[in-house]
């Protein structure tokens, strides 16, 4: 990081949430150039770990340990930065199961989004499908989403809706049993070629990120960084989100948006009128401005 650069990245607004009875594998960072979304996947097959869920286990070490190399490491570049940080975090979730190693398609993983002020530069960088806004001037100049993933779920959700019609009776226990042999195919093209990317055990991932970067100099900007549970509200049940820059005045809308998110997936405890393989979704929510 350049030591003319004086920016930095304000928080305006920061929230996880998962419904009582639940684990939340969602996690976020900050420092005062970095903040970032981690979105665990949850698992589909043994559970190797004594907590209450491996992909919490592996969120929890992976955000601590990135937060860690983003304090220390503020003129290395975020792919050798990620590159460290993942074979750290497989070398600690083994440690903490006692095991050399885990199969490929067992592996935990998790989608990633992450904002860096660097050389006066707003860098974005994305694994996965998790979601980067940004507005400056009160203008949308940027969404981001990692498209690679959007085959493999909507090969998911294609299955979802054929099992709801051929078993309009069916359990959400029950699909999720169905459905567990099926993800685990999806999961083999875990950061393979002709597959998707996410943080898993491979360094290579780091790599194949989506990067880009925006001049943030002399310009009012608002990120905002949000996991695929918190975008269900645009992406699945069509609600429209307001502009960062009114959600910047008005923190209660934030609120109230997980709370309209929890009482649509209540109203649908079957997930009849939205197909999904899960009725609830941990979901995480960021904004700052750069100042």
């Amino acid at each position: 990081m350049s030591q003319k650069d004086n920016s930095f990245i304000q928080p305006l607004y920061a929230h996880t949430d998962s419904v009582i009875g639940t684990v939340n594998e969602d996690a976020w960072g900050q420092t005062k150039n970095a903040m970032w979304v981690i979105d665990g996947a949850t698992g589909c097959g043994p559970q190797y770990s004594t907590e209450k869920s491996d992909a919490q286990l592996f969120t929890q070490i992976l955000n601590e340990t990135l937060k860690a190399h983003l304090l220390h490491g503020a003129e290395t570049t975020t792919q050798k930065i990620l590159e460290t940080v993942i074979l750290e975090t497989r070398e600690s979730f083994l440690k903490a199961i006692g095991r050399q190693s885990i199969p490929h398609p067992h592996q935990p993983s998790a989608a990633f989004a992450m904002v860096r002020i660097i050389n006066r530069e707003l860098e974005a960088t994305i694994l996965g499908d998790c979601k980067i806004r940004i507005e400056q001037n009160g203008v949308s100049v940027n969404a981001r989403c990692d498209h690679r993933i959007e085959p493999f779920e909507e090969r998911t959700l294609r299955k979802v809706k054929h099992l709801k019609q051929q078993h309009p009776s069916i359990t959400n226990n029950e699909l999720r049993q169905i459905l567990k042999p099926f993800i685990l195919e999806n999961r083999a093209f875990m950061n393979r070629e002709n597959g998707y990317w996410v943080i898993s055990f491979e360094p290579i991932a780091a790599g194949q990120a989506i990067v880009y970067s925006l001049q943030i100099h002399g310009k009012d900007t608002l990120v905002s960084l949000s996991s695929d549970g918190f975008d269900r509200l645009s992406d699945l049940y069509g609600e429209k989100l307001s502009p960062l820059s009114v959600l910047q005045n008005k923190p209660e809308n934030i609120r109230g948006l997980f709370q309209k998110l929890r009482k649509i997936e209540e109203n649908d405890p079957v997930c009849t009128a939205y197909p999904r393989v899960k009725t609830y979704d941990d979901a995480t929510f960021m904004l700052a401005e750069i100042s």
